[in-house]
């Protein structure tokens, strides 16, 4: 072998190295997902029974949502109209149950995550989603937005008695109104 095709070959190599290197790197800043807080630093233990509207891709589905919030678990359950569940989800800060139909494309994680950025009180937030791991974090009585890496993930807007949910990298909005809430 010649030593300008050594080279060529060496100089490719070296090219290819890089770009798989640099694919990596920008992978790593890629968007993360949801964090799940700790049960024991949430809201005052309730039931909430909520009607959810949820639209993505120009289309939409109402559905019933059930939360159990108490100071050791939160457990979230989701029925269509019909009755057929959609999800029984249950977290107890350390370890996390769940049971969720084929027609939903969500992880549990997410929707309770999504739960808990609604409802969970904002310092909870705030010591969970830091800076230091790449989070930002804006919250106020009326909204609630966490990015990372600079652009945002989630949007929470309280208005009235109307909850707006936006996953902005998911493209999907969630409207929820509370039903009924009770304290236990």
């Amino acid at each position: 072998m010649s030593s300008g095709r050594r080279l060529r070959l060496w100089v490719g190599l070296v090219v290819i190295c890089f770009l798989g290197g640099c694919s990596t790197f920008m992978n790593s800043t890629a968007p993360r997902s949801l964090l799940l807080l700790p049960t024991n630093s949430g809201p005052v233990s309730q039931l909430l029974k909520q009607r959810v509207m949820l639209t993505a891709k120009g289309y939409q589905q109402e559905f019933i949502v059930v939360i159990r919030i108490e100071r050791t678990v939160i457990k979230s359950a989701a029925l269509m109209p019909t009755g057929q569940q959609l999800y029984l989800l249950e977290y107890n800060g350390s370890k996390m149950k769940e049971e969720i139909s084929e027609h939903i494309n969500i992880a549990g994680s997410e929707v309770l995550a999504i739960q808990q950025l609604v409802y969970w009180p904002i310092e909870s937030i705030k010591n969970t989603y830091t800076s230091g791991l790449g989070w930002g974090v804006i919250v106020n009585p009326t909204f609630r937005q966490v990015a990372i890496n600079g652009g945002p993930l989630l949007s929470v807007n309280f208005r009235g008695k109307l909850i707006e949910v936006i996953h902005h990298q998911k493209n999907y909005r969630m409207e929820i109104e509370t039903m009924e809430k009770t304290l236990l």
